[in-house]
């Protein structure tokens, strides 16, 4: 066998190893399209309500700040080279700050159970779903407050990253940053109070209200 001959040999077995990692690489990304991953996470959730009426009392301020925490539990389905859709399941707590969510027109701070559902799709520019994303979509979110439960269904909209590790059973973490935009709200009023009047008194008014929640989030995924 002469050099030609053991060269030719040498750049056919270079060709066909390469050839076959490329394979088994493009087999590996693309078996991802259509499966369907869970993951679990935390939700980190600063926001502020704003209320420009006037507030019932001088220790009140047009921007009051929330703080929430919510543990979530996520489905994905990847459908498309560049494209996932989402759905979140979560539950913690809120803390807020002296503020005007009340029927009575202003509540003292208070911690308050809450939960959050949310159906997303995620864009991925970047190739074999990972890097770069862009989430958007709707949230319910909800609070037992003590005067009265929250209800909110905001527009969800995220930016964040994707790392991927591991080739037979790939995994994944993702972190973004969001904001949610109110589209409805409001308390969850009882349609009938029972109402004691002592000596004519005169029955308690509901106060009018012109609050707004907004809530930015941080939230930390991981596949299993």
């Amino acid at each position: 066998m002469n050099r030609l001959t053991i060269l030719q040999v040498l750049v056919a077995g270079c060709v066909l190893l390469l050839s076959s990692h490329a394979v088994y690489a493009q087999g590996v990304g693309e078996a991802r399209y259509g499966q369907r991953y869970k993951s679990m996470g935390l939700v980190t959730q600063p926001g502020l309500i704003f209320d420009e009426d006037a507030p019932p009392t001088a220790d009140h301020k047009e921007r009051m700040p929330v703080m929430g925490s919510l543990v979530v539990f996520s489905l994905h389905h990847i459908l498309h080279p560049h494209l996932m859709m989402g759905a979140e399941l979560g539950a913690g707590l809120i803390w807020l700050d002296e503020h005007t969510v009340s029927p009575r027109g202003v509540a003292a701070s208070e911690k308050a159970f809450a939960w959050q559902a949310a159906l997303l799709g995620r864009f991925l520019p970047m190739e074999d779903v990972q890097g770069l994303s862009f989430a958007g979509g709707l949230h319910l979110y909800g609070a037992r407050l003590n005067d009265a439960p929250l209800q909110q269904l905001a527009l969800d909209l995220r930016t964040g990253w994707m790392f991927w590790r591991g080739e037979r059973s790939p995994q994944f973490a993702m972190i973004e940053l969001g904001v949610g935009v109110p589209v409805v709200q409001g308390l969850r009023l009882p349609l009938e109070q029972q109402v004691v009047l002592i000596d004519g008194q005169d029955p308690v008014q509901v106060e009018p209200s012109n609050w707004s929640l907004w809530r930015s989030s941080l939230t930390l995924q991981v596949s299993f």
